[in-house]
């Protein structure tokens, strides 16, 4: 039968604990870092796809609107769908060059 030394033991416990204590409330302080790297990136990709989708439905209704006018239904409005999506482009440029 092996024998242990009661205090190397206790020695070996109370080293193992005191790693515990710290690796958990690093790992806790990393998880909230990273929480918040993931709520701002997603606040980005939220914001570039929002400008884009306005950039088109904006100058979609504006076609809409004017075909209606003028009595031209569809052509207008496919032409500044068009305008739209290349306005809708460089606001996504304009965007990733600030970040």
């Amino acid at each position: 039968m092996v024998k242990f030394d009661e205090e190397k033991l206790k020695s070996l416990d109370n080293k193992i604990k005191a790693y515990d204590e710290n690796h958990h409330s690093s790992s806790a302080s990393c998880k909230a870092e990273q929480e918040s790297a993931d709520t701002g990136s997603a606040k980005k990709n939220m914001h570039i796809g929002l400008e884009f989708l306005s950039a088109i439905l904006l100058s979609t209704f504006i076609g809409y609107t004017m075909d209606d006018f003028f009595n031209t239904m569809p052509w207008i409005m496919v032409g500044m769908f068009f305008v739209g999506f290349a306005a809708g482009l460089m606001n996504i440029m304009r965007l990733s060059k600030n970040m």
